[in-house]
């Protein structure tokens, strides 16, 4: 009986490499003959299909992400940070910092799953993927703790992306080997929703952008900021009564967050993360997309609304 049932869990998971390798994205030649964690297979390429190619000596993974632990956080937590809007330390674990590969600062983006970043299609749609990296783990520039950095193998911008007036702002980021999880505590995915966020929610949003609109600073350390969703219909009344004009239209492609004095996004947050809690998981509800100046009272930030690109998302 007992080799029977081993045949068959035996026969499940060559079922599942299977499914996984018809999708190559998320598989992986690994060196050695041992899958890591967060990932499946432990059998020889040749074995499972005769199309794909592993040299010798290396293991065909195929990634398995698992999206009950997308979101949580033991502690600390958004808003656990100290005075001055710095960011406690692994807070944000699916923040990550875009980088050039000679290490020159690009902009935000979020881990939605082991093998995906999210950002904004502004930071990102001028680079060829081998010029840029995602460093994971990354919370102070100037401290030596622990960070991951991975290349790109493919950068996927919505075809609809309008460079002048930054509709439908979003890219995706493939890595080229699946971000280690389950062994770096202070890495971790963010939830998607196809679910919009509704008005009055208090979010968070972070990253290393500059502290004022005029004369700031890019910021060496992560810094969070507490702020509340508008509706669309206020959001546009509001950006009217700025030197958009009375004629200005917001974009079915665009939500709306903050509008208290000193507390928003500014410069250099492109493609940064909102984030909001929902059934104890943080939710990427929007992305850092553009404003009119930075923090002032009455006048929210523009973000990406993340929901509203849940299935393109998904197809990346």
């Amino acid at each position: 009986m007992n080799n029977i049932l081993l045949f068959v869990l035996s026969c499940q998971l060559l079922q599942q490499i299977f499914v996984f390798a018809q999708n190559d994205d998320e598989c992986y030649c690994i060196p050695g003959i041992i899958c890591p964690e967060g990932t499946i297979g432990g059998v020889d390429i040749r074995i499972v299909t005769p199309d794909a190619n592993c040299p010798t000596g290396s293991t065909y993974c195929c990634v398995i992400d698992d999206d009950n632990n997308c979101g949580r956080i033991q502690s600390p937590r958004p808003g656990d940070g100290t005075s001055g809007g710095k960011a406690a330390y692994g807070a944000y674990p699916w923040m990550v910092a875009i980088l050039t590969i000679q290490g020159s600062y690009v902009g935000g983006g979020v881990l939605i799953s082991s093998t995906r970043v999210l950002t904004a299609a502004h930071k990102v749609n001028e680079f060829d993927n081998d010029d840029i990296i995602a460093r994971l783990g990354a919370w102070s520039f100037e401290s030596e703790n622990p960070t991951i950095d991975i290349d790109i193998s493919k950068i996927s911008i919505k075809r609809t992306f309008n460079s002048r007036n930054l509709q439908n702002d979003i890219a995706v980021l493939r890595l080229s080997s699946p971000a280690p999880i389950a062994s770096n505590p202070n890495i971790n995915t963010a939830c998607l929703s196809s679910t919009s966020v509704a008005p009055g929610t208090r979010c968070w949003v972070s990253g290393w952008g500059k502290n004022a609109f005029i004369n700031g600073q890019l910021q060496s350390t992560l810094k969070e900021v507490d702020l509340y969703v508008w509706s669309k219909t206020n959001c546009q009344t509001a950006l009217q009564s700025t030197r958009l004009g009375t004629n200005f239209v917001l974009d079915d492609s665009f939500m709306c967050a903050g509008g208290e004095s000193d507390k928003d996004a500014c410069i250099g947050d492109g493609g940064s993360p909102l984030v909001c809690l929902k059934n104890g998981q943080y939710v990427v509800v929007g992305l850092v997309s553009w404003g009119i100046g930075c923090g002032d009272e009455g006048v929210p930030g523009i973000y990406t609304e993340v929901p509203y690109f849940y299935n393109w998302i998904k197809q990346q």
